[in-house]
Formats: C-alpha cells, sequence, structure tokens
C-alpha cells in the first residue's frame, strides 16, 4: 500500500518577497485560468501603476496566491517568469514535492475548504489570507514517484475536459455573436431619422455616498453599479447594494422612474438595462429617462447594438469613461412609436430563443467544471484508482 505523509505547507512552502524587477513581465492570476501574463486579457480592469517597484518577483515553479481571493481558488504553481501584485502572496516551492501535483492538490476543493475558513475580513469579496495562517494547513503527500503519476493523469484529464470547455464556451460565443449580428441589421433597417440622445432621453448622473457612514447604507433604495449590470440581467429590479433615505440625501445621485435606461458608462462601458423599479446610481452609471413617448425596450436594444460606439466615445487616462456631453450627442434612429415596439417585440423573441440555447451550452459547462474539481479533488486524495499507482 502507498503511503501518504501528513505536513504542513511550511515544509513544501517558502514564503519569499523579491521586489524591484520593474522590466518583468506583469502577470496575474486566475481561479479558472492559473497564473497568466496579465496583458493577454481584456477583462482585468485593474490598472497596473506606472511603478512596478512594488511588485513581487515570481519564478517558473512558484506559487502565486491573491491574498484576497485565495478562497476562492486564485492561486497556482507558475509557468511564467514576471511579477506580481504586491498584495499576492509568492512562495517558493521545497523539496522534493512535484510542483504539477502540487498545483492541482491546493486548488483541490479540499484545501479550498482550509483557505475559506482561514481567511479573514468582512464580506467573501474582502476576505484576505496570510501567510502565518497559510503555512499551517496540512496536506497529504504521497511519494514524489506518486506524485508524478498523478500530476501526469491529471494534466491529460483535466486538458481533456478544458477542451471540452473551450468548445462549449465558443458555442456560447457564436450564439451571442449572431443575437449581435440580428440585433445591430433589425434597429438600424429602414431609413428613419436619427437624433441625438438629449432629444430623447434625459441623462441622469449618479454618485456614492461615503461608505464608512453605517447609516447611509442597507436601505430600501435602489442603488445600481456596473456590477448589477453584468450577466444577462436585462430588467433591474434590485442591486446589490441599497441606501437609506439619510444615505440618497448625503450624495449627489438622482432617483429615476421605472421604464429608464441604465447605462455603465466605465468599468466597463456600454452594458445595459432597463429600470424595473425607480432607482437611483452611483456615478460609474448613467441613467437615460425618456423625455418624450418611445418604447424602452427598442432603445434597450439600440444601445445594446452600440456597445463599440460607446466604448469609442469613451475617455480618460487612468481609466475609460463615457461623459455625459459625448452620450448625450450620440446620435439614434427615431422611427414612429408603433415601430418601435414591434421591432422590440421582434428582438425580445430573438433574444429569449438566444439566451435559453446559451443557458443550456452554459449548464453544460458548469457541469465540465464540477466533474473537472471533483477528478482533481478524488485524484490527489488517493480516492481514485489511477493506474500505475498502488493502492
Amino acid at each position: 500500500m502507498t503511503a501518504w505523509t501528513s505536513v504542513r505547507l511550511s515544509s513544501v512552502l517558502r514564503d519569499i518577497d523579491d521586489r524591484e524587477h520593474p522590466d518583468l513581465e506583469v502577470l496575474s492570476v486566475y481561479r479558472d485560468l492559473g497564473v497568466i501574463p496579465k496583458a493577454s486579457r481584456d477583462d482585468n480592469f485593474n490598472k497596473t501603476p506606472e511603478d512596478l517597484s512594488s511588485y513581487k518577483r515570481v519564478r517558473v515553479g512558484d506559487l502565486v496566491i491573491n491574498k484576497m481571493k485565495a478562497w476562492s481558488g486564485s492561486l497556482a504553481v507558475s509557468d511564467y517568469d514576471g511579477i506580481v501584485s504586491g498584495d499576492y502572496m509568492v512562495c517558493a516551492v521545497k523539496g522534493s514535492v512535484d510542483r504539477r501535483f502540487l498545483h492541482h492538490l491546493l486548488r483541490s476543493r479540499l484545501v479550498f475548504s482550509q483557505i475559506a475558513s482561514l481567511s479573514t475580513g468582512i464580506r467573501p469579496s474582502q476576505w484576505r489570507l496570510y501567510w502565518d495562517d497559510l503555512r499551517e494547513v496540512r496536506i497529504d503527500l504521497p511519494p514524489p514517484e506518486v506524485q508524478r503519476v498523478i500530476a501526469d493523469y491529471l494534466d491529460a484529464e483535466t486538458a481533456r475536459l478544458d477542451a471540452l470547455v473551450r468548445a462549449k464556451q465558443r458555442q456560447v460565443t457564436l450564439i451571442r455573436e449572431h443575437l449581435a449580428v440580428i440585433t445591430a441589421r433589425t434597429v438600424n433597417a429602414g431609413s428613419y431619422p436619427r437624433a441625438a440622445v438629449r432629444r430623447i432621453f434625459r441623462v441622469v448622473n449618479g454618485s456614492t455616498p461615503p461608505s464608512g457612514v453605517r447609516d447611509y447604507w442597507n436601505g430600501e433604495i435602489v442603488w445600481v453599479t456596473p456590477q448589477d449590470l453584468s450577466g444577462d440581467n436585462m430588467v433591474l429590479a434590485g442591486s446589490t447594494r441599497t441606501l437609506t433615505d439619510d444615505g440618497y440625501a448625503a450624495c449627489g445621485t438622482s432617483m429615476v422612474p421605472a421604464g429608464s435606461i441604465v447605462l455603465s458608462t466605465r468599468a466597463p462601458i456600454g452594458s445595459v438595462a432597463i429600470a424595473g423599479t425607480a432607482l437611483c446610481t452611483n456615478q460609474g452609471c448613467k441613467a437615460l429617462v425618456p423625455a418624450k413617448p418611445v418604447d424602452p425596450w427598442f432603445y434597450y436594444f439600440v444601445f445594446l447594438a452600440a456597445a463599440q460606439e460607446l466604448e469609442s466615445l469613451g475617455n480618460g487616462s487612468t481609466f475609460r469613461e463615457l461623459g455625459s456631453e459625448d452620450l448625450g450627442a450620440m446620435k439614434v434612429p427615431v422611427p414612429p412609436l408603433v415601430v418601435q415596439r414591434e421591432l422590440a417585440e421582434e428582438l425580445r423573441h430573438a433574444q429569449r430563443s438566444s439566451l435559453q440555447l446559451a443557458t443550456g451550452v452554459s449548464r453544460q459547462i458548469e457541469l465540465l467544471s464540477e466533474r473537472r474539481q471533483a477528478l482533481i479533488t478524488a485524484a490527489v486524495t488517493g480516492q481514485l484508482v489511477i493506474p500505475g499507482v498502488a493502492a
């Protein structure tokens, strides 16, 4: 029988803090992708500072941990040389432990649960993990030769599952791209007159009350941020965070009625939804209140189709932001109201069909991801029979 040994992570990891390497490539760590060059992603809105002297050196084979998101799996052994934010934890792997095995082990449910229990903070998005706690986590290690066999098996199996996931993700992308083509073609069909947004809507800005005043938060007032516009949420009936009457009075935001259109105007620009209730927004969004009779759904699709144009109108050096003047000057089609309603209903039907297809494929992706995680956990804990590994 193969003997497994229980050890503390401090016996296989060493916390390192090597800085002053600003010329190296900036890396980041993702739950699903592991450690990758930050520049390879276009959805990371954390701007890299000009001064990189505080960034930590990472060598191939080092463990990189996002201390605030380790509980959700943002840790991985790096295949890259580079640097990461000084807020990350970087650990060198010691001894004869197989780095690939350790990578899979530390990303298993078994270790996730321990890391989550050690992380501290107000809420998950602000939980933080410290080396003094991580070093005490216990793991079970088989002999090095068994680690290599398990790592080989998991490398092959996870690669196969990852290829299936990528194929499914491509299906979702194609479904959404097809809907985008239909949407753009429909809202721009016909030789209807065009008018500036400010001629049709009143552009309303948002604001944020001081975050440290408890009496301003968790009230009954819906307060929308760009986060609330993510995903396929087309109608806003609530928000992640809410304001009290005092919080609303303490900032410069304004209530808008149900039926208004809400746009994210920074990080990212162009997400759109319809207000399903009276609400206000933070400064990352703008609300469009109809100044004349319009069909909100028609203009929801107009702005949905104009995502690239909205992005191109953004300005700013630290982060791109779409201003009220530029948004108000943007030209949009103005067909007769009855035509707006007909086109909106046609597009809502197409959207429902597309989202139903995309949801089905997304569920398959979830099942494959669950299978991947279960496979890893079973393999690194000795619960799975693997060819070449003695029971």
